[in-house]
């Protein structure tokens, strides 16, 4: 390998940078908020590139992850909606959630944020989720 070729490719970005990229764009152009859960907070972050009244559309992970599972989908179903994607409690940048810490208590907590972080033409957002099929 010729030295032009070696100094090209190490300047270049590697796999694991390139696929970060979206990651970073999309966390640069969310709305972030917080909302409260157990000793600290639940974060949420927001797309709308629909504008206006778009309806709501939360974006649940499973039981392990962040918002970042939600990669892919996210620049598609904010065109036409307003998607918000938290950290569930206890997982990704949100607090873990407050004694027991059981479904109907993350549940609880979910529901209390989920109207927080939107406008409040929110209206009944839809919810998708992701869990193992077992």
């Amino acid at each position: 390998m010729t030295n032009a070729k070696k100094i090209i490719m190490a300047n270049s970005p590697d796999q694991a940078d390139l696929d970060r990229a979206p990651v970073r764009e999309l966390d640069a152009a969310c709305v972030r908020s917080e909302t409260p859960c157990g000793d600290g907070r639940m974060v949420w972050r927001g797309w709308n590139s629909a504008g206006g009244n778009a309806p709501a559309l939360v974006m649940l992970h499973g039981g392990a992850g962040s918002w970042q599972h939600w990669v892919r989908n996210i620049p598609v179903f904010s065109k036409r909606f307003h998607v918000l994607a938290p950290d569930l409690p206890g997982l990704g940048e949100s607090a873990d959630p407050p004694a027991p810490a059981d479904m109907p208590t993350v549940a609880g907590v979910v529901a209390a944020g989920v109207g927080r972080p939107a406008p409040a033409t929110l209206g009944a957002p839809g919810v998708t989720t992701s869990a193992p099929a077992w």
